[in-house]
């Protein structure tokens, strides 16, 4: 409430609280936003929140009850290269971030999910060509939406013909 704030690990909170009179409203999460960004390693975690709707706590002997539902409100993101990228580039990688302060490197070798607030995604798809390691870079952005696990694919368009640049990579 305006008046007083409880803090409490879920394992160590009691079974009744005995506040101040006054409105209040229960939140729960299991870590908070900077955590999932940042824990156990930069790829971050699931996080999950809720927050009831504010109550009034009055004198009656009989405690106000609360009850509040926790869901996932960050945005798992993997990336996938298709099986065909690598017969036309070279050092390829895909960088993908939220926010400035940190970008995850996806590499062709590792299949990691990373965590992000659910905000706008920008990614950044890099590589050398092959025929003459002429180096390429395409960006985009995607709106992230929360509890949801976004599957970023990046393959070459396999159409018969000549390429020209710039090329274009399907995601």
């Amino acid at each position: 409430s305006d008046n007083a704030t409880f803090t409490y690990v879920y394992k160590d909170m009691p079974d009744v609280v005995t506040v101040p009179v006054g409105f209040y409203t229960v939140s729960a999460e299991n870590v908070t936003e900077s955590v999932s960004l940042s824990q156990p390693d930069q790829w971050g975690q699931a996080r999950y929140y809720g927050v009831t709707e504010e109550k009034e706590v009055t004198t009656d002997i009989a405690p106000t009850q609360y009850s509040l539902t926790c869901t996932m409100i960050n945005t798992a993101v993997s990336v996938e290269f298709g099986e065909n990228i690598d017969m036309h580039f070279s050092d390829y990688s895909v960088k993908a971030y939220t926010d400035e302060n940190r970008k995850l490197d996806y590499l062709p070798t590792a299949d990691k999910a990373g965590y992000f607030s659910a905000k706008t995604l920008y990614y950044e798809f890099t590589g050398k060509y092959l025929d003459n390691s002429e180096p390429m870079t395409i960006t985009g952005s995607k709106q992230l939406q929360p509890a949801t696990h976004l599957h970023l694919t990046f393959r070459m368009s396999e159409q018969n013909g000549s390429m020209s640049k710039p090329v274009e990579i399907i995601i």
